[in-house]
């Protein structure tokens, strides 16, 4: 049998699981270069994406999804016409987090254990 976890149980593992596998995040800078690529007709600068990448590192997939959610939400909000700014894609990346904060494996957030 096979568990994949989303995010890592505090510093423990439960005695069910016999190893774990961490992937690590991709270099910073090859973030920061996806970043900007995303976010080359917007006026952000680097010191910007640097903060970005610093409080929320990503897989360069997740940070395709981010940013296609930023898309999605500017549509509904009818800003189709403007470039991608840094406070769309904080918005994406907080409602994303919140709603895979906790895995399913692991009960929802305030469930009584």
């Amino acid at each position: 049998m096979l568990f994949v976890v989303t995010s890592s149980p505090e510093s423990f593992l439960p005695p069910e699981f016999t190893c774990s596998l961490r992937i690590n995040y991709p270099a910073e800078e090859l973030q920061i270069r996806h970043w900007e690529n995303i976010l080359r007709d917007s006026d952000q600068d680097n010191n910007q994406i640097l903060d970005l990448v610093d409080r929320y590192p990503m897989h360069l997939r997740e940070i395709d999804l981010v940013a296609r959610q930023a898309k999605v939400a500017a549509m509904l909000d009818n800003k189709a016409g403007s470039s991608l700014t840094l406070d769309e894609i904080y918005k994406a990346i907080r409602r994303i987090r919140k709603e895979t904060a906790i895995p399913v494996l692991f009960g929802e957030k305030g469930s009584e254990r």
